[in-house]
């Protein structure tokens, strides 16, 4: 909007809806427990399926099968979103579905459906430029301490963003997100400017 010499900028609907998804995402809590179900999406055929495949993937989805998709424990409001966007008449079918049998373990199965080795890299990355912040306790100007506020959430949000946010169960042991969603919680909680919160 133009308003004499200045002009004012807004996020439109559909731009406020993904930002409030991917905020949730990084400021997320751990994923809950897992309930033993599977939330499945069978896109339809035909020229929209690459597109909401490509939605759903941004939303945490993984590829269970040509087509077909599937979540643990989806964020119902991101997927909510991205069904209420589907064009009309091509909606995709959800279903809700528990698991019997198999030989494959959860974590084989997510390990083929998602890029769990990039985003498990890209913590790493985090953790390496954010760990001897943790372990050095710098004294920092309350200016230095937003900066580095922002810098935090904006390395973290890079590995967070393409995290699918598996419960436990689907993900290994040495989940290298776990230690990375803690380092940037203790760092963000410290007050501007006192890095005596490290210790609390």
């Amino acid at each position: 909007e133009r308003i004499g010499r200045r002009s004012f900028y807004r996020l439109t609907a559909d731009g406020a809806e993904r930002f409030a998804d991917a905020t949730r995402r990084i400021y997320a809590g751990p994923a809950p427990a897992w309930n033993g179900r599977l939330t499945l999406v069978v896109l339809p055929a035909g020229g929209t399926r690459e597109g909401l495949r490509r939605e759903l993937s941004w939303a945490g989805f993984g590829m269970l099968g040509p087509g077909t998709l599937f979540h643990p424990a989806p964020d119902r409001e991101a997927l909510a979103h991205v069904l209420a966007h589907a064009p009309a008449g091509a909606a995709p079918l959800v279903l809700d579905s528990g698991i019997e049998g198999g030989g494959q373990s959860l974590s084989t199965l997510a390990a083929e459906a998602w890029p769990l080795q990039e985003v498990a890299a890209r913590y790493g990355v985090f953790r390496r430029l954010f760990e001897p912040l943790a372990e050095t306790r710098p004294r920092l100007d309350p200016a230095r301490a937003l900066s580095l506020r922002l810098l935090l959430i904006h390395e973290y949000r890079k590995a967070g963003l393409r995290d699918p946010h598996l419960p436990a169960a689907f993900l290994p042991g040495d989940w290298s997100g776990f230690a990375a969603k803690g380092l940037a919680a203790k760092l963000y909680r410290i007050p501007i400017g006192d890095p005596s919160g490290l210790d609390r």
